[in-house]
């Protein structure tokens, strides 16, 4: 059997490529491509060398980890883990529907060399089902966004502002008072309505003394304004604090329409998300528990 290296190369190449660019596009990573391309090659490499040395199939694990940290730049194990297992499911995904084309093409036949699958399976072909599965996840990516982003509308005092929230199963957070779910949201997103609760303080008419001012009532260091309250909070990591509570006279979901009169605001100081897509976080037991 005569096999083209360079030609399996290439073949692979688009392939890695095609998987690493979908995932950069699932998690909202596009940048630093050059970083994509590189990971492209390297994972390549380590393909074409299967070829020749089978027994180096016990560490793709650690290579696809080594891509990962290349695709995306190094971040904690978790997050490598999540990256990794997305990798590999997108990967299914393109492998089923490349296999699925070579079937078609080859009428059933193909054969198998040092555990690599080897059938007629032209550039075009090759093309077509990264097309094929780049939709597949186009669809299901848009599916999922469906159900966990949603747009809201915040109204207090005839004022509305509109943010963007994500669902975090994780958020069971309710206040104590009349345990109320609570949507947490950052505090720049709803400066507007802020000044609007804290109308009554001189030191509030500038963004930065509204800042200043939220933070010395989490500190406890200044009396706590009426009509807002102090939610306790405690986080995964073992960290816990406070938020500025506000009651909203409502809030309207827009993809839904419907409107909720019992959920309360609790205003984060850290950035919810650094990518900016979105600015709040709900969860089940708030927002049409998390369906539309």
């Amino acid at each position: 059997m005569i096999i083209y290296l360079d030609m399996i190369f290439l073949e692979n190449l688009i392939m890695n490529l095609s998987i690493i660019f979908s995932e950069a596009i699932c998690l909202n990573s596009t940048d630093k491509k050059i970083r994509k391309v590189l990971a492209g090659i390297f994972c390549t490499l380590f393909y074409v060398v299967q070829l020749i040395f089978p027994q180096i199939v016990y560490f793709q694990w650690i290579i696809a980890f080594c891509t990962m940290i290349i695709s995306f730049g190094k971040s904690n194990i978790k997050n490598i883990i999540k990256q990794v297992l997305f990798f590999y499911f997108i990967s299914f995904l393109f492998g089923g529907v490349s296999f699925g084309l070579m079937l078609m093409v080859n009428k059933g036949k193909f054969s198998v060399f040092n555990g690599i699958i080897i059938g007629k399976f032209g550039l075009e072909l090759i093309i077509l089902s990264g097309i094929l599965a780049f939709l597949l996840i186009v669809i299901f990516l848009k599916k999922r966004k469906e159900h966990v982003f949603k747009n809201i509308v915040i109204v207090f005092n005839k004022r509305e502002i509109e943010i963007r929230v994500l669902l975090d199963t994780g958020n069971l957070l309710k206040e104590p008072y009349k345990n109320r779910p609570v949507v947490i949201v950052n505090r720049s997103a709803v400066e507007e309505l802020l000044i609007e609760v804290l109308r009554s303080e001189k030191s509030c008419k500038k963004e930065n003394n509204i800042n200043n001012d939220i933070d010395l009532i989490l500190e406890g260091k200044k009396e706590v304004p009426i009509g807002t309250f102090l939610i306790p909070y405690r986080s995964i990591g073992n960290s816990r604090g406070f938020l500025l509570g506000i009651v909203p006279d409502y809030l309207i979901v827009k993809e839904s329409g419907r409107k909720y009169e019992n959920i309360v605001i609790g205003i984060c100081s850290d950035c919810l998300s650094e990518s900016g897509e979105y600015e709040g976080i709900f969860g089940l037991e708030s927002l049409d528990e998390g369906s539309v």
